[in-house]
């Protein structure tokens, strides 16, 4: 304990007093140097009268008086001819020579005795003369100076032996010192870190031992205290864990119900939703009368109605989940605009209004690739066209587009979409973009909707990188205002966009193939109905196996897959198919997934199954057509796509 005490104070001895030491005696030794300095200075000054005169009685007493200092040894005074005029040396003898310091210096004239005024009075052997006139300084002899390092010397041992013995006594001190701490606080303290450090590993039955009556004994009788009420609150503490885990286990088995059931419901509402909404767009290009039109139409808009909310509580699920993953690519932003404008089309025209697009910036811009996710800015677009027509009665949907080329191939792409509807009042605009929010007037609540799409539109916006506002006035319109930091996508067709091969032959679409892989037979009906009506010649299979053989038995330009099919489902279908392709060198066929989930984590697995791209059930007609002109290259399947436009709600 006495050693462990000493430590500090030994450390303290052995660093602290050499460097005390050696500091002061550096000191003394700049003091002799300093004091050297001076006295020669001096010296050459006082030097100067003597001479210029030849006079040196009156320095002769200075110097005596100097040479009584012992660390004086010897001064002398020398005119230009090195000829001695005053010598003097310490009546103190030095036996060795290294510990004598020589300082010299130049006597410069700067008075001309010709010129001094005579002084009456002064003790000197002759008058002085005070200067009128001075003279350019030039050097008229030198003056040496020897100091002695023997009192140097004696100082410094003297300090030395005084040094050590203050430390000596301040080591013994700090021993005793540290005698008296380990006994009375070490040990104890030691005793009481003994005692926590077992409170830390749940031994709450082993206290600590007695203490002396002080405030170290009053915390351990404190400690024991804490130790005997963490041993009674110990098997409730071990009740409450178990509960909690039992709750958390509960919630996490809670929340994977929650996906798989959203996974499910997802499917199975799609998929017959897919079968009626478009047998209802079959329906539409036959001969109807125009009640019977009229109620397809309604039909068709309540469908469109059905699918969007279906795909925003998707969307919702997933964003609550953190599921939802930016994937940037090169991407045409002025085609994805066009292609949105375009679905928005008829909506617009069914209630008379104007839906306008007006590009700005720099127009070199407008054709370039940028890195973003198509799928998500289309997205984005779409839900704010959408939500400005189904607020508008009278006037028009304006969207503004405006490039800005920024530093290091950067482009910032600033999108407006403004409409003349209702209006949002100030004190709700902050608010539209929560969920369950619409921001109008409470008499909007007859617009439908459950108030996620701009709660989504905005978690979109953030999770590309950019940021949205909104801005109001009732009766007047609403303008939305998105801004988007991107870069261009150098040497980048819009080709790659799609995703697809382009190396497909140029002939007309009446002479393309198509295998569809469905299960469900009204869905079989309805993508075969709508291939049949712009010249695709159709084959059916009714399960994967059945699709896995007439894909090795045939060659086709386009295969549609269902992803949920039994025995064989769509994902492994599509490896079995990359592998026949790979094992026979055979042309790379697009595969196209028709799934009726949305979730991500079932796109991604098509992707990565060896699928081209993928289509989410319910689609529309034009959507499915759009899909394959662009697999296929050819113009003339739009002229198809424009006929069928027109009953596109």
């Amino acid at each position: 304990m006495l050693a462990a005490s000493l430590i500090p104070a030994l450390l303290m001895f052995f660093i602290l007093t050499p460097s005390f030491l050696f500091e002061r005696t550096q000191d003394i030794e700049k003091t002799l140097e300093q004091q050297g300095k001076l006295l020669i200075t001096q010296l050459s000054h006082v030097s100067e009268y003597a001479i210029l005169t030849g006079n040196t009685d009156y320095l002769a007493n200075i110097i005596e008086e100097l040479l009584k200092q012992p660390e004086i040894y010897a001064i002398t005074i020398q005119n230009t001819e090195n000829k001695v005029l005053l010598k003097k040396n310490s009546v103190y003898e030095i036996s060795n020579t290294a510990d004598l310091i020589t300082y010299e210096q130049p006597v410069t004239q700067v008075f001309d005795p010709a010129t001094f005024d005579i002084i009456e009075g002064l003790p000197f052997t002759e008058k002085i003369k005070l200067p009128k006139n001075t003279l350019s300084p030039k050097t008229i002899g030198h003056v040496q100076l020897t100091l002695s390092k023997r009192t140097l010397h004696e100082r410094q041992n003297e300090i030395i032996v005084y040094g050590v013995l203050l430390a000596l006594i301040a080591l013994l001190l700090s021993g005793f010192v540290g005698h008296f701490i380990g006994k009375s606080i070490v040990r104890p303290t030691q005793a009481m870190v003994a005692g926590v450090k077992r409170l830390g590993e749940s031994n709450y039955t082993t206290p600590i031992g007695e203490i002396s009556n002080n405030e170290l004994g009053a915390l351990a009788l404190g400690i024991n205290a804490l130790a005997n009420k963490l041993n009674d609150a110990k098997s409730e503490i071990e009740k409450t864990i178990n509960e909690l885990t039992e709750a958390r286990d509960e919630a996490d088995r809670i929340n994977a119900s929650k996906s798989d059931f959203l996974a499910l419901i997802s499917h199975e509402i799609r998929s017959p939703l897919n079968s009626a909404f478009g047998v209802i767009q079959l329906l539409n290009d036959t001969k109807l009368t125009k009640p019977q039109r009229r109620y397809i139409e309604l039909a068709l808009n309540s469908f469109n109605h059905l699918v969007n909310l279906l795909d925003d509580i998707i969307d919702f699920s997933t964003l609550d989940y953190g599921e939802i993953k930016i994937e940037p690519q090169p991407t045409a932003v002025k085609q994805i605009i066009e292609q949105v404008i375009s679905n928005y089309q008829v909506s617009a025209s069914q209630k008379s209004l104007d839906l306008i697009v007006k590009y700005s910036g720099d127009a070199r811009l407008q054709e370039y690739d940028v890195y973003t996710d198509p799928t998500r800015l289309r997205q984005v677009l779409s839900n704010l066209i959408d939500n400005a027509i189904k607020y508008t009665h009278i006037g028009s949907v304006h969207i503004h587009v405006h490039w800005l080329l920024q530093e290091d191939s950067n482009v910032l792409i600033s999108m407006a979409v403004q409409d003349t509807g209702v209006g949002i009042e100030q004190d709700r605009l902050q608010s539209v973009f929560e969920m369950f929010s619409q921001g109008a007037a409470p008499s909007t609540r007859g617009y439908g909707g459950v108030g996620l799409g701009l709660y989504i539109v905005k978690r979109l916006v953030k999770l590309l990188g950019g940021k949205i506002s909104a801005r109001s006035q009732i009766g007047i319109g609403t303008m939305f205002h998105l801004e988007l930091p991107t870069k261009l996508a150098e040497d980048v067709s819009l080709d790659s966009i799609s995703g697809l091969p382009s190396n497909q032959n140029q002939s007309t679409i009446q002479s393309r193939k198509i295998l569809v892989v469905e299960d469900d037979f009204s869905n079989q009906e309805v993508i075969s109905g709508f291939l049949k009506q712009v010249g695709i010649h159709v084959e059916i299979a009714s399960s994967g196996l059945e699709g896995l053989n007439l894909f090795k038995e045939n060659i086709y330009d386009l295969v549609f897959i269902d992803c949920f099919m039994p025995n064989m489902d769509g994902f492994e279908l599509a490896e079995k198919m990359r592998q026949h392709e790979s094992k026979h060198c055979k042309f790379r066929t697009p595969l196209v997934a028709i799934t009726a989930s949305a979730l991500p984590a079932t796109h991604k697995k098509c992707l990565e199954s060896g699928m081209d791209d993928i289509i989410t059930k319910p689609y529309r007609k034009f959507e499915l057509y759009k899909r394959i002109s662009a697999i296929c290259k050819t113009d003339k399947i739009l002229s198809k796509i424009m006929s069928h436009k027109a009953s596109e709600v």
